[in-house]
């Protein structure tokens, strides 16, 4: 585990730059492919990309692969058809683990 701190010493000592982007994705299957398509027409190579609202299991995360990334999905609250559920791709060349104390998802959000 990194604090915040180990991760800007790390990211300055070895000279590189995390980029995230960040996308409320209003439901991964009917924007999956507008949002990757738009993502390569983007001159940006982001190390993180997040979206909310993916309205996915995460049962369903291999239908959504993004080449050159890694995924971890938060499944959607059970019940609820939309606004829920979160999708993090992380670059194959970073190493990520989930802390399961800060994977919380509330009904009441």
């Amino acid at each position: 585990r990194y604090s915040l701190d180990d991760l800007s010493n790390i990211v300055t000592e070895s000279n590189k730059q995390i980029s995230i982007m960040f996308n409320n994705i209003d439901g991964v299957t009917s924007n999956f492919d507008t949002f990757t398509t738009e993502l390569t027409l983007k001159n940006e190579n982001f190390s993180i990309l997040a979206l909310a609202e993916t309205n996915l299991d995460e049962s369903n995360k291999n239908l959504f692969n993004i080449k050159g990334y890694q995924s971890t999905y938060q499944s959607k609250i059970s019940g609820k058809h939309k606004g829920s559920g979160l999708a993090i791709y992380v670059k194959e060349s970073l190493l990520f683990s989930e802390l399961s104390i800060y994977n919380q998802c509330s009904p009441n959000l």
